[in-house]
C-alpha cells in the first residue's frame, strides 16, 4: 500500500505543479516520467520517478506483478519509496513557494 500511495502522492504533486506553472490541465497519464519531463525535473529526481512509476500497476494487480503484490514489498522497500516520494514533494513545494 505504501508503494502505491507514494506513486499517487507524487503524481498529484506533479499535476498540481503542472497546473500552477502551465495554467492548464496535465496530460491524462499515470506515467511519472512524462509529468517530470514536462516540468523539467532535475535528473537526480527523475530517478525517483522511474523508481516509483511501476508501483501504480505492480502494487495493485497480481497479473502485472507476476505474483501477489504484498509479497514483492517489505518494510525496507516501503521506507525507500516513502523517502523517494518525499524528496520529489520537497522539490515541488520549493517551486510553489518561490
Amino acid at each position: 500500500m505504501a508503494a502505491f500511495l507514494c506513486h499517487q502522492a507524487v503524481e498529484k504533486y506533479l499535476e498540481g505543479r503542472w497546473i500552477q506553472k502551465k495554467r492548464r490541465r496535465p496530460p491524462p497519464t499515470h506515467y511519472l516520467r512524462e509529468l517530470g519531463e514536462g516540468l523539467r525535473i532535475p535528473k537526480r529526481l527523475m530517478a525517483h520517478l522511474l523508481y516509483l512509476n511501476p508501483d501504480y500497476t505492480v502494487a495493485r494487480y497480481p497479473d502485472a506483478a507476476n505474483g501477489v503484490p504484498y509479497e514483492l514489498y517489505n518494510e525496507a522497500i516501503a521506507r525507500a519509496k516513502v523517502k523517494a516520494a518525499q524528496e520529489v514533494a520537497r522539490w515541488v513545494e520549493s517551486l510553489i513557494r518561490s
